[in-house]
């Protein structure tokens, strides 16, 4: 970065970011392999979650609940795992 855009950052108490497609290094801000098997594990934990929270639900007998759940897609579930991922990395 030179002077300038850091002068323009302090004075206007901003962050500048450059396009991605403007980086000279192919691979910055590439999806890499540990990045997707961290993401997947993050995905099974939460899949793991909910079934405790069934189970939890299902003996306190609250049928009710875990059925609207077990309805629900698993593919919304997997979704709304990968959106927290991604929040969570940001």
């Amino acid at each position: 970065m030179d002077l300038v855009k850091f002068l323009w950052m302090l004075q206007n108490s901003a962050l500048y970011f450059a396009r991605l497609d403007c980086f000279v290094d192919p691979y910055e801000g590439y999806y890499t392999k540990p990045m997707l098997d961290s993401e997947e594990a993050f995905v099974a934990s939460a899949m793991r979650d909910v079934e405790r929270w069934k189970a939890m639900l299902r003996a306190e007998g609250k049928t009710a609940i875990v059925e609207q759940m077990e309805a629900q897609d698993l593919e919304q579930v997997k979704t709304n795992a990968k959106k927290a991922f991604h929040k969570f990395l940001a």
